[in-house]
């Protein structure tokens, strides 16, 4: 599920400083994105698997030290508004590769904004929540 995630934000190109999957060990690159788990709640259980909604979120890093705030602000409300229009027009993300997946919720999603300094770099941060319904096998299957 989120090694979809990743190959989907990256192909897009909005994160020009790249993506990967955790937290950054070290200052990262401007316009950069981490995907970090961040909670699973079972819906459902059928006879063969749990129906889960999973919830990532998408930390985009974006460089305060060398451009002006406004102009900062502004791509970032930008690059938000760019990527829930590419998650929320691939319901499943299924032309990634991704079988486990059944939807990417449009209406469920949330976004958290602020700053955080890493080895001396001052950031600002968007914490954008994917929310997805995937099936996860039962343990008999595992």
């Amino acid at each position: 599920m989120i090694v979809a995630l990743e190959s989907v934000l990256a192909r897009s190109g909005y994160l020009t400083g790249g993506v990967e999957i955790g937290e950054p060990k070290s200052a990262p690159p401007d316009w950069y994105g981490a995907i970090m788990l961040n909670n699973f709640r079972v819906q459902a259980m059928t006879l063969g698997a749990a129906i889960e909604e999973r919830t990532v979120t998408i930390r985009v890093y974006a460089v305060l030290d060398h451009g002006d705030s406004e102009a900062i602000e502004l791509r970032s409300l930008d690059v938000y508004q760019r990527l829930r229009a590419l998650l929320n027009g691939d319901y499943d993300l299924s032309g990634f590769g991704s079988a486990e997946i059944r939807d990417v919720h449009p209406a469920v999603g949330r976004m958290q904004a602020g700053y955080q300094e890493v080895s001396r770099t001052r950031y600002r941060l968007m914490d954008i929540d994917v929310t997805m319904t995937g099936l996860t096998a039962t343990a008999r299957d595992l």
